[in-house]
């Protein structure tokens, strides 16, 4: 169901992103100076909380890949050793390489680790890994590496995401107003492409019909024609960027939009609701805390909830949707639980009272 609200003929995003610089100095009027780093931040390598004491000094575990080897004793005996070199520091100024404060601060922070987990490989690098409470997958960032597109459109292996949902060549949804669709890409995105007189474009001779479109000349596009266009590779939040993604795809473009009114709402901010992120909506979601960005994720998944939800009130034929969307949505919100008791009694009242009799019961 790719595309599915794109309704209107959007500017092009190349243009768009032009305009963003004179929007935001024409728009955001409360955007606070960026705060002068302190002196300790010139250890900007060492991130003094319990989640991220081990991404200070496990570097050489993380880039390498006979770790994936080992099982969780040898890697909690890793992280044991690691914390008493850490706490023999704070004893002893002169050999340490960091000031006391940091380091008294680091071995307090090491007595909070018991619920750390062994590492999980992320995306098609098997040698990366991240480490997360098992409680909210697909929340925390690798913070050894890039957020890419592959990352964006793989995604980690702990839930669905556009390339699962999507599927290869379908014609034959029921109420799918996205016509033809192969691996996310629709014909007329596919025809759009062949089109679009634009330095991101490198795919030349792709097939007309998208029947015979190619796995990765569909990536191609994707990436090219969405995930650059629209500047969501300027996002370093890989939970973020992935749920903008996938809404790009799927619900028209309105990226930068939603992005900006969840910003703006949560913060008391004033970025522009462009269709195209713009660099500075880019560095303050990349600024925001893991608190902060579950938050803006959460918030970004209710913007898509209520958009579909719109869509079945002006068109109740597409009543025969909502339980893809609902479970779409429900894959990227923070935590999965905590959707269900939010909507719920929604999926049961837009099923079972406002337009039964539109539904065909698959």
């Amino acid at each position: 169901m790719s595309n599915l609200i794109r309704y209107i003929i959007q500017e092009d995003p190349e243009k768009q992103m032009k305009k963003n610089d004179l929007d935001y100095a024409k728009y955001s009027t409360s955007w606070a100076p960026i705060q002068k780093k302190s002196q300790e931040n010139k250890y900007k390598g060492y991130k003094l909380s319990s989640k991220n004491l081990l991404e200070n000094s496990f570097n050489s575990l993380i880039s390498n890949k006979s770790a994936q080897n080992k099982d969780e004793g040898s890697f909690m005996s890793g992280i044991s050793n690691i914390f008493n070199n850490i706490k023999s520091d704070e004893k002893s100024s002169s050999n340490t390489s960091l000031p006391q404060s940091i380091a008294k601060t680091a071995a307090e922070e090491s007595s909070k680790i018991d619920n750390v987990l062994s590492p999980k490989s992320i995306g098609n690098d098997a040698a990366s890994y991240k480490i997360a409470q098992n409680n909210k997958p697909n929340i925390v960032n690798d913070a050894t590496k890039q957020v890419s597109f592959n990352d964006v459109y793989w995604g980690d292996g702990s839930r669905k995401n556009t390339h699962q949902i999507e599927g290869g060549y379908n014609n034959n949804r029921t109420n799918d107003r996205g016509g033809p669709t192969n691996f996310a890409v629709t014909q007329n995105t596919l025809d759009e492409y062949n089109n679009w007189n634009s330095s991101l474009r490198t795919g030349f001779n792709f097939p007309k019909d998208i029947k015979d479109l190619k796995p990765e000349q569909a990536r191609q596009i994707l990436d090219e024609r969405f995930y650059q266009a629209y500047n969501i590779k300027a996002i370093q939040n890989a939970m973020i960027a992935r749920n903008v993604f996938d809404a790009e795809i799927n619900q028209g473009t309105r990226a930068g939009k939603w992005l900006a009114e969840s910003i703006n709402e949560n913060f008391e901010t004033n970025y522009p609701p462009n269709m195209v992120i713009s660099t500075q909506l880019a560095e303050r979601i990349n600024k925001l805390s893991e608190a902060e960005a579950i938050k803006i994720n959460d918030a970004y998944t209710k913007k898509r909830m209520k958009e579909y939800l719109n869509l079945i009130d002006k068109d109740h034929s597409q009543i025969n949707n909502i339980k893809s969307w609902y479970n779409r949505s429900k894959n990227h919100y923070s935590n999965p639980e905590e959707f269900d008791k939010l909507y719920q009694s929604t999926l049961d009242e837009y099923l079972n009272r406002k337009y039964p009799q539109y539904y065909n019961g698959k």
